[in-house]
């Protein structure tokens, strides 16, 4: 009988291990599901975190790249716009004599300001213009002012500077912007 009983007891043992295994194997299977789904989703979440990160680098640098190829075709328009105007007044500045004679009568004819005033030349100026300034029924004076081109109208103690140096000072702005227009509209 008693081997009956201590093989009844072992036969009852294994269906108990095979019970405890079975279950443990049922658990441990759950467990490593819910674990998988878990870090799936932790996955998802990281990946995409992770991708957003990187499309914000990306967009970062795009975005600075793009800034920095403004700044570059800006300079390079300065550069252009700086240019004309340079030779711009240097073709002002070396005009022929009749050129330069026609231009600053016309400068005389439409400047409100010279009617009725003393106009001041440099002294390499002052005769040339002498007899067409005395034609449109104005003053030469006889003071000179250290100008290259041009002339200084003076009513009273008020002086208006129409130098053409001054006059490109002046207008600086309105010369880039129209220098702008053209080169590049």
């Amino acid at each position: 009988m008693s081997n009956k009983i201590i093989d009844k007891i072992i036969s009852d043992a294994d269906g108990e291990v095979k019970k405890i295994m079975t279950k443990a194997e049922e658990k441990s299977a759950f467990i490593i599901g819910e674990a998988t789904k878990k870090a799936e989703s932790e996955y998802n979440i990281k990946y995409k975190e992770a991708e957003a990160e990187a499309k914000k680098a990306y967009d970062k640098e795009i975005s600075g790249a793009e800034m920095k190829a403004k700044k570059i075709i800006l300079e390079k328009k300065q550069e252009e716009i700086q240019k004309v105007i340079a030779e711009s007044k240097e073709k002002l500045l070396n005009l022929s004599d009749e050129e330069y004679k026609n231009v600053v009568i016309n400068m005389l004819k439409n400047t409100k300001e010279a009617q009725g005033a003393e106009i001041i030349f440099s002294a390499k100026d002052k005769e040339p213009f002498k007899d067409a300034v005395s034609a449109l029924g104005m003053k030469v004076s006889e003071e000179t002012r250290d100008i290259n081109k041009g002339f200084i109208v003076k009513k009273g103690e008020v002086e208006y500077n129409f130098s053409f140096e001054d006059i490109m000072n002046v207008s600086r702005e309105d010369l880039e912007y129209t220098a702008y227009e053209i080169l590049f509209n």
